[in-house]
Protein backbone atom coordinates (compact mmCIF):
# COMPACT_ATOMS: atom_id res chain seq x y z
CA UNK A 1 0.00 0.00 0.00
CA UNK A 2 1.10 3.61 -0.97
CA UNK A 3 0.13 6.63 0.79
CA UNK A 4 0.38 10.40 -0.08
CA UNK A 5 -0.49 12.51 2.81
CA UNK A 6 -0.59 16.26 2.48
CA UNK A 7 0.22 18.48 5.21
CA UNK A 8 -1.49 22.18 5.42
CA UNK A 9 0.86 23.62 8.33
CA UNK A 10 -0.64 26.51 10.65
CA UNK A 11 0.78 29.52 10.48
CA UNK A 12 -0.37 33.20 12.06
CA UNK A 13 -2.65 34.49 9.05
CA UNK A 14 -3.14 31.47 7.02
CA UNK A 15 -6.92 30.18 6.40
CA UNK A 16 -8.15 26.50 5.64
CA UNK A 17 -11.94 25.81 4.61
CA UNK A 18 -12.71 22.81 5.82
CA UNK A 19 -16.41 22.48 4.13
CA UNK A 20 -14.65 23.48 0.57
CA UNK A 21 -11.48 21.04 0.81
CA UNK A 22 -14.12 18.32 2.59
CA UNK A 23 -17.05 18.90 0.00
CA UNK A 24 -14.94 20.10 -3.39
CA UNK A 25 -11.53 19.17 -3.08
CA UNK A 26 -12.15 15.49 -1.95
CA UNK A 27 -14.79 14.88 -4.36
CA UNK A 28 -12.60 16.58 -7.45
CA UNK A 29 -9.94 14.10 -6.40
CA UNK A 30 -11.99 11.06 -5.54
CA UNK A 31 -13.57 11.96 -9.60
CA UNK A 32 -10.15 12.75 -11.23
CA UNK A 33 -8.55 9.63 -9.75
CA UNK A 34 -11.15 7.07 -9.48
CA UNK A 35 -10.57 3.77 -8.63
CA UNK A 36 -7.16 4.19 -8.48
CA UNK A 37 -7.21 5.86 -4.86
CA UNK A 38 -8.27 3.37 -2.62
CA UNK A 39 -9.27 5.17 0.56
CA UNK A 40 -8.64 8.90 1.95
CA UNK A 41 -8.61 10.33 5.33
CA UNK A 42 -8.42 13.47 6.87
CA UNK A 43 -7.09 14.73 10.09
CA UNK A 44 -8.26 18.11 11.67
CA UNK A 45 -5.12 19.14 14.03
CA UNK A 46 -5.90 19.58 17.71
CA UNK A 47 -3.16 20.17 19.68
CA UNK A 48 0.99 19.45 19.40
CA UNK A 49 2.99 17.55 21.85
CA UNK A 50 2.71 19.38 24.93
CA UNK A 51 -0.35 19.90 26.49
CA UNK A 52 -1.89 23.87 25.42
CA UNK A 53 0.75 23.74 22.64
CA UNK A 54 -0.91 24.12 19.35
CA UNK A 55 -0.98 21.39 16.12
CA UNK A 56 1.65 22.45 13.87
CA UNK A 57 -0.64 21.38 10.78
CA UNK A 58 -4.34 22.69 10.62
CA UNK A 59 -5.09 19.44 8.45
CA UNK A 60 -3.28 16.20 7.29
CA UNK A 61 -5.15 14.86 3.99
CA UNK A 62 -4.02 10.75 3.50
CA UNK A 63 -4.75 9.26 0.37
CA UNK A 64 -3.98 5.65 -0.38
CA UNK A 65 -3.03 3.81 -3.22
CA UNK A 66 -3.25 -0.25 -3.71
CA UNK A 67 -0.26 -0.42 -5.98
CA UNK A 68 2.79 1.78 -7.25
CA UNK A 69 0.74 1.96 -11.12
CA UNK A 70 -2.57 3.49 -8.82
CA UNK A 71 0.03 5.93 -7.07
CA UNK A 72 1.10 6.80 -10.77
CA UNK A 73 -2.72 8.27 -11.58
CA UNK A 74 -2.04 11.40 -9.63
CA UNK A 75 0.52 12.21 -12.35
CA UNK A 76 -1.94 13.81 -14.69
CA UNK A 77 -4.40 15.19 -12.76
CA UNK A 78 -1.72 16.75 -10.19
CA UNK A 79 -1.85 19.80 -12.26
CA UNK A 80 -5.90 20.45 -11.83
CA UNK A 81 -5.57 19.11 -8.48
CA UNK A 82 -2.86 21.64 -7.52
CA UNK A 83 -4.92 24.69 -9.27
CA UNK A 84 -7.83 24.12 -6.33
CA UNK A 85 -5.53 24.24 -3.50
CA UNK A 86 -5.63 28.09 -3.06
CA UNK A 87 -9.17 28.03 -3.10
CA UNK A 88 -9.84 26.84 0.50
CA UNK A 89 -6.22 27.81 1.99
CA UNK A 90 -3.05 29.84 1.89
CA UNK A 91 -1.05 27.50 3.22
CA UNK A 92 1.90 26.20 1.49
CA UNK A 93 1.15 22.64 1.69
CA UNK A 94 3.79 19.69 2.05
CA UNK A 95 4.12 16.55 0.45
CA UNK A 96 5.19 13.21 1.10
CA UNK A 97 5.10 9.95 -0.54
CA UNK A 98 5.33 6.98 1.56
CA UNK A 99 4.94 2.96 1.67
CA UNK A 100 2.79 1.87 4.44
CA UNK A 101 4.98 -0.62 6.31
CA UNK A 102 1.90 -2.89 7.81
CA UNK A 103 3.30 -4.64 11.20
Amino acid sequence: MYRMSVFYPRAEGSQFDMDYYLNRHIPLMQERLGAAMARFEVDRGLGGAMPGDPPPYAVVGHFFFATRDDLRALGPHARDINADVPNFTSATPVVMISEVVEL
